[in-house]
């Protein structure tokens, strides 16, 4: 194995990652899809971090990157987002189509709602493809696509949970499930900057808010499991929004 084939070797494991837990969402086994999002995302990273050590990137990696992320960021969680919209129960439409060919199509209307997602994720990437490199991707401009991914993979999780069983009326409502799709997909193509915590380089301030976002993410996962990604996903964009709006009132005065 060569070193420039090393880094497509991690990014066929991020696909294949992918393909795998789109398949269990269709059978529910929600805590079987996130495992396999996660196995997504690291090799997502160790395709990159090999690329780098090894000076070994190509355009080729880049496009073939591009191509599992979205699989992975872009069509897991649509897919995931669209099956939870199903298990709520939501009514489904019967399209005759006699007219054309002897088959009838049944799905449920509302289930297309959980591919805004993918739509906004497949732009952010695309744009991403497009940026310069003049800060080397120390930052993102707009919510990275694995992030969106990790919140809604952790999602049904959550509201499986325990500890959470009182906000389960409230996450599984057709509108707030819809909010969620349309504030995530505006997070993904919006011009707020968000860290990168691929490493701590920057100002004492940057550093304080990183590891912050690392350490309270660390608890939120030790003490909720699996379930607390996606409280860890909101602190990140929490601490990131403040962080812009500070930003913001830098600038002005």
């Amino acid at each position: 194995m060569t070193k420039k084939t090393i880094p497509s070797f991690f990014t066929f494991l991020n696909l294949i990652s992918g393909c795998i837990a789109i398949y269990f969402v269709f059978s529910s086994q929600f805590l079987i899809v996130f495992i396999f999002l996660l196995l997504g995302i690291f090799f997502d990273f160790l395709d990159g971090f090999f690329a780098r050590i090894l000076d070994s990137e190509t355009d080729f990696g880049v496009q073939l990157d591009s191509m599992a992320d979205v699989i992975t960021s872009g069509f897991l969680p649509g897919v995931i987002l669209s099956q939870i919209f199903i298990l709520n129960g939501n009514s489904s439409t019967v399209i005759d189509l006699s007219f054309f060919v002897n088959e009838k199509i049944e799905f449920t209307p509302l289930s297309l709602c959980g591919f805004i997602l993918t739509l906004a994720a497949v732009n952010r990437l695309a744009k991403f493809n497009l940026e310069s490199n003049d800060n080397n991707h120390k930052d993102f401009r707009g919510l990275p696509a694995p992030a969106m991914a990790i919140f809604f993979g952790s999602l049904p999780l959550l509201i499986k949970s325990p500890s959470f069983l009182f906000l389960k009326p409230i996450l599984l409502s057709n509108s707030t499930l819809i909010f969620l799709a349309i504030f995530f997909s505006f997070l993904m193509n919006s011009n707020f900057v968000f860290f990168s915590l691929k490493t701590l380089k920057g100002n004492s301030f940057d550093k304080t808010f990183k590891i912050t976002i690392v350490l309270i993410g660390v608890g939120l996962i030790f003490y909720f499991g699996l379930a607390g990604f996606s409280l860890a996903i909101c602190f990140y964009i929490f601490l990131n929004l403040i962080k812009n709006i500070l930003d913001n009132k830098k600038v002005r005065d």
